[in-house]
């Protein structure tokens, strides 16, 4: 009985508002410290980071270089293994930090790092998931030091704009009346996840998709048409970068 009464007690209180504003904030530094501990660029974030300094220099996402038999010459190449959409989030930082490469990629990633954390709870909430497990979860992955996180790479970002953007179509469907607004901003949330990471490029497709042939199942003849247009955005913003 006691046992009962002391998990009850537990659920409250990890209920409470104040125990969420508490776990939110402390999830929210200890992901900030590991990103301010283990933050590094190595070479896929070097290359990016280099076509973010040539962007504000005028000069394109590029990569400069020198031909051994020409070392007076430099060379600007198009970045084109890897999307531009890091080199475009980094620079307004960039530019602002002053050049400063490292406190420019910290200030990055622990935006959207602090984004991910509530939308991932904002997905949990729309799940119906009790407040007191979306706190326990919140605790929990706030310390978990995921991959993306340990080397830091555009995973990270592509991540946050992904589940940014999977919240949104989840929303449009929790609407009685479904909205255009939802529908745009998850579709620029997944042209930007695109923009990002190229294996992420048939992924966003498929909610997209999901929407399509829920709208046939459905026969929502606006489901349909929301999902088409979703398509046709992403057709657009990955088509302009391919």
């Amino acid at each position: 009985m006691s046992t009962g009464l002391n998990k009850q007690r537990l659920k409250q209180i990890l209920s409470a508002r104040r125990a969420s504003a508490a776990i939110i904030f402390i999830a929210i530094i200890g992901r900030l410290v590991q990103i301010f501990y283990f933050f590094n660029i190595r070479v896929d974030a070097s290359y990016q980071t280099i076509a973010t300094k040539n962007f504000l220099a005028g000069r394109g996402i590029s990569i400069d270089f020198v031909l051994p038999s020409d070392l007076s010459t430099i060379i600007y190449e198009p970045l084109i293994k890897w999307p531009p959409g890091f080199s475009l989030l980094l620079s307004p930082f960039y530019f602002l930090s002053g050049g400063n490469y490292i406190t420019a990629g910290i200030i990055l990633h622990g935006l959207c790092a602090i984004a991910l954390i509530f939308y991932s709870r904002a997905v949990l909430k729309l799940l119906e998931v009790p407040l007191y497990l979306v706190n326990v979860s919140t605790i929990v992955t706030g310390f978990f030091i995921y991959p993306f996180y340990l080397i830091i790479s555009s995973d990270a970002i592509s991540t946050t704009f992904f589940i940014a953007g999977f919240y949104y179509t989840m929303a449009f469907f929790k609407t009685q009346n479904h909205s255009a607004r939802k529908i745009f901003t998850a579709a620029f949330c997944f042209i930007v996840c695109a923009w990002t990471k190229y294996l992420l490029i048939p992924v966003v497709f498929l909610i997209a998709n999901y929407l399509i042939i829920s709208g046939l199942f459905l026969k929502d003849k606006r489901l349909k048409q929301y999902g088409l247009i979703m398509f046709l955005m992403l057709i657009f913003g990955a088509g302009s970068l391919l």
